[in-house]
């Protein structure tokens, strides 16, 4: 089997990472696999595997044009057509489609050119513009245009920012038409059962498969020795709350972050990673913020030497930080918010209302002051059961192999 994977990045942030590790399955399984992407390098894959189909101009170029327009998605045409030639010398059996937004590809000719392409297209969807004329998250607004044909977008001027033009109309009849036409080739993968819940309301509605829950590499996140931390960061005698985003922002609820601060005692040190230099900057007492780790070994001593993990997201599919915490032995706390809570249960963690503050601290320290770790061991064998990359990979592989 010959199979095309199709991301905005390789090896790198979320997706990325499921792409690479997708790939060096497929090819243990003999498969021959390759993989085009966007932006940035690639990691994790050998580069005589893969295309990169737009540089940091096009990028810029698709973005400014986007601001200008409102029609994120229809540029790079150019870079598009490399895309479209590789297709045909590569002569796929499947393509796998994953985050095709992010200002570097023309859905408009890569679509066109799949109606006529006679392959299964697997569309794995990691968030919601697939089925809305602007915007990849619409949870933080409350917005249900998506549903009748979008128009009068509340969300025009967030990502990906329109500051003049609302053309999210038309951008909803035209993705509806493009992605339609492929009729029941396309098949739509979504990755939390909140996520498949909205795909079931849309115009993709025909097209959903069954939902693929990603996973995560258990060999790098498991609880590890991080006593090297505690005199590094003077950390002795106190309990830590571990947050990780990338980056903070208001949906990934970084005021009720601050605003937890007053609700948990003197002891209880507040650890954020993935933080700018001028958001610790403006860090009250009691948090300490810390930027992005390259090293995936730092991230998982945090992980491991934290009492809890808070999650006080305010629009997420299915996050990825939730597993990577339960997989070291961490006990996640997180507000009910989209696909947030599908990977904790009542004996790994806690959910809580979006926006109550004071329920996340309750949920703090009630893992906080439980000596007996049992939530975390719990967490720790949950994780084994049910977040193994190839538990979901295998998934993927079944339904290409049915698809085709």
């Amino acid at each position: 089997m010959k199979v095309l994977i199709i991301n905005s990045v390789v090896g790198n942030g979320s997706t990325g990472r499921i792409v690479a590790g997708l790939y060096g399955y497929l090819r243990s399984k003999g498969e021959d696999v390759r993989v085009a992407y966007g932006m940035g390098e690639v990691s994790k894959v050998p580069a005589e595997y893969t295309l990169k189909i737009n540089n940091r101009r096009g990028y810029l170029f698709h973005n400014f044009m986007a601001s200008l327009t409102d029609r994120a998605g229809f540029f790079s045409t150019v870079q598009t057509w490399r895309l479209v030639r590789y297709i045909k010398d590569f002569e796929p059996d499947v393509i796998c489609l994953h985050q095709i937004h992010g200002y570097w590809i023309n859905i408009r000719v890569l679509f066109r050119f799949l109606k006529q392409y006679n392959c299964p297209v697997l569309w794995t969807t990691h968030d919601c513009w697939s089925f809305t004329g602007h915007c990849a998250h619409f949870d933080l607004l409350g917005c249900s245009r998506w549903k009748e044909g979008c128009g009068s977008c509340p969300g025009r001027k967030s990502y990906p920012a329109s500051w003049y033009v609302d053309n999210s109309a038309l951008n909803y009849r035209q993705k509806k038409k493009l992605f339609l036409a492929l009729g029941n080739r396309l098949k739509m993968v979504p990755i939390s059962d909140w996520i498949r819940g909205l795909l079931l309301e849309s115009f993709l509605k025909d097209n959903v498969a069954e939902r693929i829950h990603n996973g995560i590499d258990l060999n790098v996140f498991r609880p590890v020795c991080a006593d090297d931390l505690i005199p590094r960061y003077h950390l002795e005698g106190q309990k830590i709350v571990l947050g990780v985003a990338l980056p903070w922002s208001g949906y990934k609820g970084l005021p009720d972050i601050i605003k937890l601060r007053q609700f948990l005692p003197a002891d209880y040190l507040i650890v954020l990673i993935g933080m700018a230099e001028w958001q610790i900057e403006g860090l009250p007492e009691g948090i300490l913020g810390i930027t992005r780790t390259s090293d995936p070994e730092e991230l998982v001593k945090w992980y491991s030497l934290a009492n809890v993990f808070v999650n006080a997201t305010y629009s997420d599919t299915y996050p990825t930080v939730n597993m990577e915490a339960l997989s070291c032995g961490t006990p996640v706390v997180t507000y009910n918010t989209g696909g947030s809570p599908e990977s904790v249960t009542p004996d790994t963690g806690m959910v809580v209302p979006r926006g109550d503050v004071e329920a996340l601290a309750n949920g703090i320290r009630r893992f906080c002051e439980d000596e007996s770790g049992e939530a975390g061991r719990r967490a720790y064998e949950y994780s084994r059961e049910h977040f193994a990359n190839e538990r979901c990979f295998e998934q993927y592989y079944r339904l290409m192999w049915e698809s085709i």
